[in-house]
């Protein structure tokens, strides 16, 4: 094989292995546990395709304390089996506890299939709720193997922080483990939905606030973050220098003020002084006619 030749062979074994390594994450399908109404957790079979005829048939339940439940499941519409399920630390006192539970399903042919959980749950004597949900799936046993991805995305609040307190917009800043389809706030209770991982609250009235924050991955495992209490208050306003009023260079009128006073004339020691004058001089005329009588 000449140089040319190998050139162009290396080159389609470099083309296919990159064009293998973009198909196979598509290929391999990533599915996540199906999480029904009734409290019921399928992790398989889920609706999705599996290249085996075995499958088990694996769930959780969430029970309540002091409720009666009737559990069964029917494959492809034949007669209802019960679905077994024992109680994590049932000595444990919970108002909902967490049960476990597998069913070995018989070898399944090849081409479609449906699995139908039907519950009954007493909430009393004459409380009592039904439900009902149907899984499809397939077998292909020259489909790819399904990968189950049951671990929820994790969800951090890096701001607002607890106990913090904030005046005008409040920064909301998440830290996500995984890319999700959905961010909902909770805040005080009302519940939005989020244009992005990072914005700015507006808005708050002053006082306390709780929120957290719940989102979906992409095959549907929901997530949540710690609850997160903060304060909102009133900014403080910035205190105006007082402006010094300019000084006219022309007088202005006065208008409806009361005239300035003027100050009254001294004519008491005006007085005082034209009779101590008189008096001189009177006694000075005295004294000169008495000398030239002599």
């Amino acid at each position: 094989m000449n140089r040319k030749a190998m050139l162009v062979t290396s080159f389609a074994l470099l083309l296919a292995c990159l064009l293998f390594a973009s198909v196979q994450p598509i290929m391999a399908g990533t599915v996540g546990p199906l999480r029904f109404k009734s409290g019921v957790t399928v992790y398989s079979p889920v609706n999705a395709v599996y290249n085996s005829k075995i499958i088990l048939f694996n769930y959780t339940f969430a029970v309540g304390m002091g409720m009666h439940y009737s559990l069964n499941y029917m494959l492809d519409g034949s007669e209802a089996q019960p679905m077994p399920y024992s109680v994590v630390n049932p000595q444990e006192l919970h108002v909902v506890y967490s049960a476990l539970g597998q069913v070995q399903l018989p070898e399944l042919s090849e081409g479609p299939h449906s699995l139908t959980i039907s519950l009954e749950a007493s909430f009393g004597k004459n409380d009592i709720r039904s439900y009902s949900d149907i899984i499809y799936f397939t077998i292909d046993t020259n489909a790819p193997d399904v990968i189950l991805d049951a671990s929820p995305p994790k969800i951090t609040i890096q701001s607002p922080q607890t106990n913090q307190t904030y005046t005008t917009g409040v920064p909301l800043n998440l830290l996500l483990s995984e890319p999700v389809t959905q961010l909902i706030l909770h805040l005080d209770g009302d519940k939005t939905t989020l244009p992005a991982k990072n914005t700015t609250l507006t808005d708050l009235t002053t006082g306390t606030h709780t929120l957290t924050v719940t989102a979906l991955d992409l095959v549907g495992n929901p997530g949540y973050a710690n609850y997160v209490t903060f304060n909102v208050i009133q900014p403080t306003p910035t205190q105006q220098p007082t402006p010094t009023p300019a000084t006219s260079e022309h007088p202005t009128t006065n208008t409806g003020a009361e005239p300035p006073q003027t100050e009254p004339f001294p004519t008491a020691l005006i007085a005082a002084a034209s009779i101590a004058a008189l008096t001189l001089a009177a006694t000075g005329l005295l004294i000169y006619h008495k000398k030239h009588r002599h």
